[in-house]
């Protein structure tokens, strides 16, 4: 008896680097047993982590002895690279479906995937998520690597939609810090600031311009998807921070370090494209074993100086949308921040 097997394929983690610079362009081709018609995911540029949110739907008329076939292939300007397989028996699929990590064989990694039994192959619509863009930078002449980067590393920003701020935050607003130097050299009346705004909103409108090959995009299911995106904060072996700034709608950020952005006269005020105010801003890193990360987030930005009162604000943001996220917040001052702060010259 012939049933309809929908399997959502979410996502990967450290999959095989097939490119020049450690990274990857990877897709999926997913298909049952020997068939020649097979289905294919969208590629995910420059990276080891993909988020794919791709469903498809099968018809298996011998549940007990069909198997899934799911090929994994680097996207290359000739001939695509093949990284990795996974064979599933449709036998090994228990009534219930659920969501399970496979590893890759003939590659490296896993791959996420979500199973479900249905009755037609109509995809009810729903929420799909949060929004999400990752913009792809090249490091020459917008940024500096940090000591002991490839010479081939690309940059990315990202943007992630986040619906609950107006309604957490409402009329609580960070405006830039008066009391730094810097911040008024950028947000002064004098001809010189209104300069210096025009050329941070340009460096803005550069590294988060939309392109065609240079845009990824798609949409958050969960936390671990987005602990994925920045594949879990972990780059070329060293864990990675991140500096960030919560707008009314998203949040903008990118990695930061001693020398990875040392060009920007201020870090926060490019993500923030040079506005006066912003919902919040800080840094973020993800902390912990595997399985038992945690994102720490804090208010480390001297040129908003956001309140350490309205970290809560924050967290309760992120709980929203991420409620499977582990999180802790921290003041600037905190003795446990100083201690986090070490990870950074690893």
């Amino acid at each position: 008896m012939s049933r309809l097997l929908a399997l959502t394929l979410l996502q990967g983690r450290d999959l095989k680097a097939a490119d020049v610079g450690g990274t990857s362009d990877p897709y999926c081709v997913v298909f049952l047993n020997n068939e020649k018609k097979k289905k294919k995911t969208l590629v995910r540029q420059s990276t080891l982590s993909p988020i794919w949110n791709h469903r498809f739907v099968f018809s298996s008329s011998n549940p007990s002895s069909d198997v899934l076939n799911i090929r994994l292939y680097d996207k290359d300007m000739l001939i695509d690279q093949d990284i990795g397989l996974i064979k599933i028996p449709v036998s090994s699929i228990g009534e219930e479906g659920g969501v399970k990590w496979f590893k890759v064989e003939k590659g490296t990694g896993q791959i996420r995937i979500k199973f479900e039994w249905v009755a037609s192959e109509e995809h009810k619509p729903g929420d799909l998520g949060v929004e999400y863009k990752v913009h792809i930078n090249s490091v020459a002449g917008t940024v500096v690597a940090s000591k002991g980067d490839s010479l081939f590393m690309k940059f990315p920003t990202y943007e992630v939609y986040l619906k609950a701020v107006p309604n957490v935050f409402e009329n609580t607003f960070q405006s830039w810090n008066e009391k730094y130097a810097k911040a008024k050299q950028i947000f002064g009346d004098d001809a010189a600031a209104m300069l210096l705004r025009t050329s941070i909103k340009a460096q803005h409108a550069s590294l988060y311009r939309e392109g065609l090959l240079r845009t990824d995009s798609g949409y958050l299911t969960d936390g671990e998807q987005f602990l994925g995106l920045i594949n879990y904060g972990i780059r070329e072996n060293r864990k990675r921070f991140y500096t960030y700034v919560i707008t009314n709608d998203r949040i903008f950020f990118a990695e930061t370090g001693a020398t990875t952005m040392k060009d920007f006269f201020s870090k926060h005020a490019m993500h923030a494209n040079a506005e006066k105010q912003v919902r919040y801003a800080g840094e973020f890193f993800i902390h912990g074993e595997p399985g038992k990360e945690k994102l720490v987030i804090d208010n480390n930005s001297g040129t908003y100086a956001p309140k350490k009162d309205h970290l809560p604000l924050v967290e309760k943001v992120f709980k929203h949308h991420f409620p499977d996220i582990q999180i802790e917040v921290l003041d600037f001052n905190d003795p446990q921040f100083k201690e986090y702060q070490k990870f950074k010259h690893l």
